[in-house]
């Protein structure tokens, strides 16, 4: 334990003084590898303090800040990279994003236009300057800065949904519904396509035609649309809201980032993923998937038996998700907190403010889903149980990265240990 961060306990505090600047970094890097941005998040920013001009220590540093939702040290880290290198392409965007974020569209512009090319940027970059650009000139000159991305084959279906939302916002309502008619019958079918044309469609009063296009959508068969169809099918229940889904250039911003995410998922490169999706919650905390913990936890522990770390993990279920949790202060009051996976799977639903009337089918976790599970854990399980604590003296717990019980709780085998005999868990909507 004593040589390498990664396998101590990723929960607590890390004492860059126990370990080599080597060793922080290897252990940063393979948290990332292997998904779990809050360590890489703790260790590589360490790391990066013995190698303060390590441009790709300090991306690596900086994407896992973002992932992490630290964006404080996110923001401070990137304001460093680009005092070095002012076209850092993700440390710009992040700034931009910032400014955007502050009202300070000059700010965002000027970082855009100065910072270095790459693969993620020479697609964000232009769509930004173009939700800019409508605030600033007006839907046409908008229209014209997509033309770069439009021009890279299969992209332009994205600059088409952009375009339309700015048509809405531009006060073009009938050329934005004909530009989403298209997409849909050309099978350009994503789930916010989906939602912000349904979302069209209903405050004009055309709710049979949002219920045929929302009929296409049920037809693609997958578990997750037909969650997020069963959500659109209640919203066009509702009154028709006054002010189109998506109504502000900073909104069709944080559109922008949440569309580079979905492209980036599809590409199988997940952590950027999740960092992009980072950013456009971080820009627009009103997108559905940042509609968090819409109800509060009631739970309540049941007896405990004494065992061995074996026996207890032996007894768990095989689609048991395992959480390292850990005490403040160096104690020995951690525990392994077992979660069966489709409850996880449940519960991340409900955070994603989705109508759920049964335990959702068992199903691995996508990466997205993966990086919410501390959220969940934490406000679900731990902030209740500490407020809860009878004494005075409370603890404040922390959890680690989930995964395979006996892959996240290293203890060995013939240590004792207590298992709680039930837990129940009580959610009010």
């Amino acid at each position: 334990q004593a040589g390498h961060p990664a396998i101590a306990d990723s929960t607590g505090p890390i004492n860059a003084k126990q370990w080599s600047p080597a060793g922080l970094y290897l252990a940063g890097q393979h948290a990332v590898d292997t998904g779990d941005m809050k360590t890489a998040a703790d260790l590589l920013p360490l790391a990066l303090q013995s190698d303060p001009g390590n441009g790709a220590l300090a991306q690596q540093a900086l994407i896992a800040l973002i992932s992490d939702g630290r964006f404080d040290q996110a923001i401070a880290l990137a304001k460093q990279t680009v005092e070095t290198d002012p076209k850092a392409p993700l440390a710009a965007i992040m700034l931009a994003v910032d400014a955007v974020h502050r009202d300070k569209p000059a700010r965002a512009r000027e970082l855009l236009t100065g910072m270095g090319e790459d693969a993620v940027g020479r697609i964000a970059q232009p769509l930004i300057l173009a939700w800019l650009t409508l605030e600033e000139q007006g839907l046409d000159p908008a229209e014209a800065a997509m033309k770069p991305v439009a021009a890279v084959d299969g992209l332009k279906p994205l600059v088409e949904s952009h375009l339309a939302m700015m048509e809405e916002i531009a006060g073009k309502p009938a050329d934005a519904e004909k530009r989403f008619a298209k997409l849909i019958d050309e099978d350009h079918v994503t789930s916010h396509v989906i939602e912000v044309y349904l979302d069209l469609l209903h405050r004009q009063g055309k709710d049979q035609e949002a219920e045929k296009v929302l009929a296409k959508f049920r037809g693609m068969s997958d578990e997750i649309t037909g969650a997020m169809a069963d959500k659109l099918a209640q919203k066009l229940k509702r009154p028709a809201p006054k002010q189109p889904l998506i109504d502000t250039p900073a909104k069709g911003v944080a559109e922008v980032l949440f569309d580079i995410g979905g492209l980036l998922r599809s590409d199988k490169l997940n952590g950027q993923s999740i960092l992009f999706s980072r950013l456009a919650l971080y820009l627009n905390p009103q997108l559905d998937i940042a509609k968090l913990l819409t109800f509060k936890a009631d739970p309540v522990a049941g007896g405990a038996v004494p065992t061995t770390a074996g026996d207890g993990l032996a007894q768990l279920p095989t689609n048991a998700v395992g959480f390292p949790v850990s005490a403040s202060g160096g104690t020995d009051d951690g525990f392994l907190l077992s979660v069966p996976r489709p409850l996880v799977l449940t519960l991340l639903a409900g955070m994603m403010n989705e109508a759920v009337s049964e335990i959702v089918p068992d199903r691995d976790l996508t990466a997205l889903e993966s990086s919410l599970c501390g959220y969940m854990v934490r406000e679900l399980f731990l902030a209740p149980l500490e407020a809860a604590w009878p004494l005075p003296d409370k603890p404040h717990y922390a959890v680690g990265a989930g995964g395979l019980p006996r892959n996240v709780w290293r203890v060995a085998a013939a240590e004792p240990a207590l298992a709680a005999a039930g837990f129940t868990l009580t959610l009010d909507n």
